[in-house]
């Protein structure tokens, strides 16, 4: 940004950044008034900090929470028979969506398990890649560990948001 204190690296430009749009908030805010501030996960002590240095009382950490996965989970049983060497049976198979890999369109090398033509798509198959009708394999667990964790995926995420809550001294709260 040009300023001073672009020198102190990252963090504490951050830091720095945050305590600056603080002050304005405080300075305009009535007595009493109170501040609500969303925040990453990973930099919430961050906005706390500057929060506090901006002259706000009464922090407190409140949640924003909201129910989703991430798209694509792993399936742990499957990494473990993978880590374990284990080939898995397969038991059936499941329609789904795929797409053509980039690089055989490139090299003139047809992919497609089906008839059907597909779409085309933009994504991780690249530009003009089809999107195509797929049996996905349903396999079995092999190892008896991969057995015990049949059904569990990582579609973990911080399903939730920190609000980083304060109060400007003064006034009386209604």
């Amino acid at each position: 940004m040009g300023k001073d204190w672009d020198a102190l690296g990252p963090a504490q430009a951050m830091q720095e950044w945050h305590r600056l749009w603080l002050v304005q908030g405080f300075r305009i805010l009535q007595p009493g008034g109170l501040i609500r501030v969303f925040s990453a996960t990973r930099t919430y002590h961050r906005v706390v900090r500057a929060v506090r240095q901006a002259g706000f009382e009464d922090v407190q950490l409140r949640a924003w929470n909201f129910g989703s996965g991430f798209p694509k989970s792993t399936n742990i049983s499957k990494q473990l028979d993978k880590q374990a060497g284990a080939e898995r049976k397969v038991i059936g198979t499941k329609k789904g969506v795929g797409g053509e890999n980039l690089n055989d369109i490139v090299n003139e090398r047809e992919v497609r398990q089906t008839t059907d033509k597909g779409g085309k798509g933009v994504g991780a198959y690249g530009t003009g890649a089809r999107q195509v009708s797929i049996d996905i394999p349903i396999t079995e667990a092999a190892t008896e560990l991969a057995k015990q964790w049949e059904g569990y995926g990582t579609a973990l995420k911080p399903a939730w948001e920190p609000v980083v809550c304060g109060r400007k001294p003064g006034g009386s709260l209604r």
